[in-house]
């Protein structure tokens, strides 16, 4: 059988980009039609060649968006404009900018966010955004005409260039879901769910609790365990740390025979090891599991503790700081704040 190819276009993405400048800029405008810089200009503008931007305004002329005068230019069609004037252009990013898949957990945040953001203003236009092969820069910024940056889950080595952004293109910036020191950022952190999780199962008398954590560090995820225990007079054994791995889940079985623990905490994904918890009837009547509640599915039939977040609420707080970085950029408070949430219990999970 002859293996099937997997077609490439290194210009797609530029092409997304023009594509969204267009739009966006004709959003800002108002009812008004606006004339296009020439083909040239914006391929300069956006570091391509003259047929991929050629490429974009044919399609954006067949749907409607363009109409050219010939001998004149290439304008926006106010028909297919909808606004007013003084509208601010959001960018909506996630990732390091050219991510497509996206777990569970982030199509629960994003929708929140987006929509506390959105009602808190009428002047707000959330634009999904792509970065091309040069990355993230405050010209790229520029090119795209963003009044304001939103990134979710920010790959860890853009937090400086979060903030470039915000001092050089003087623009409101915050991160979602991951913590990004110098602008305003809202997240999830494993640190005070595992002593809010730890206490509530050392309350019930249980000592041999097994942390289930991730293949990469997280400190805060021990320290809020360390710290539940200290609270409670007793020290927290790290041998009763587990990280998932390939190898781990191999032996989960032998390590629940070996350890026989009282509860555990997944600060990985439960699903790889579900079934053989499942398969355990031991595991429910000796031992108290809790995790967060992406994770989990309806056909899993949980049984257990579930960490879930206040959305809402911090969805209104990013709302209101985002319109307040509006306001007054250089005295709005980069809020720094991890996600509350709540311990559910649930025979199920639904």
């Amino acid at each position: 059988m002859m293996a099937s190819k997997i077609l490439q276009n290194p210009d797609i993405a530029a092409y997304e980009r023009i594509r969204s400048y267009v739009i966006g800029q004709m959003s800002k405008s108002g009812g008004s039609s606006m004339r296009l810089a020439s083909y040239r200009e914006l391929a300069k503008q956006f570091d391509v060649t003259p047929p991929t931007v050629l490429k974009a305004l044919k399609g954006l002329i067949s749907e409607g968006f363009l109409t050219v005068k010939p001998g004149v230019g290439t304008f926006t069609n106010p028909a297919r404009q909808s606004g007013e004037k003084g509208v601010r252009l959001i960018g909506c990013f996630s990732g390091d900018g050219r991510n497509i898949l996206m777990e569970r957990e982030y199509w629960q945040v994003l929708p929140a966010f987006m929509d506390a953001i959105l009602k808190n203003s009428g002047c707000y236009k959330i634009q999904h955004g792509f970065l091309g092969s040069a990355g993230l820069s405050p010209e790229e910024i520029s090119r795209m005409g963003l009044d304001g940056i939103i990134w979710f889950c920010p790959d860890l080595h853009l937090a400086p260039s979060l903030q470039e952004i915000k001092r050089r293109c003087r623009v409101p910036v915050m991160s979602v879901m991951r913590r990004c020191p110098g602008v305003s950022s809202f997240y999830f952190d494993n640190e005070p769910d595992n002593f809010q999780i730890a206490s509530k199962m050392l309350g019930e008398g249980r000592r041999k609790i097994l942390l289930m954590l991730p293949a990469w560090e997280d400190p805060g995820a021990v320290r809020g365990v360390e710290r539940a225990f200290a609270a409670h007079g007793a020290s927290f054994d790290h041998n009763w740390i587990v990280r998932d791995s390939d190898t781990e889940r191999a032996i989960f079985r032998r390590t629940l025979t070996a350890l026989q623990p009282e509860g555990i905490i997944f600060n990985s994904n439960i699903s790889s090891y579900w079934p053989m918890l499942k398969g355990s009837p031991e595991i429910e009547e000796r031992c108290r599991l809790c995790t967060g509640v992406y994770p989990l599915h309806d056909d899993m039939e949980y049984v257990g503790w579930m960490l879930v977040p206040n959305l809402l609420k911090e969805a209104a707080l990013a709302a209101s700081n985002f319109s307040g970085q509006f306001a007054d950029l250089d005295s709005a408070e980069a809020i720094d704040r991890h996600f509350t949430t709540n311990i559910v219990f649930e025979r199920k999970c639904v």
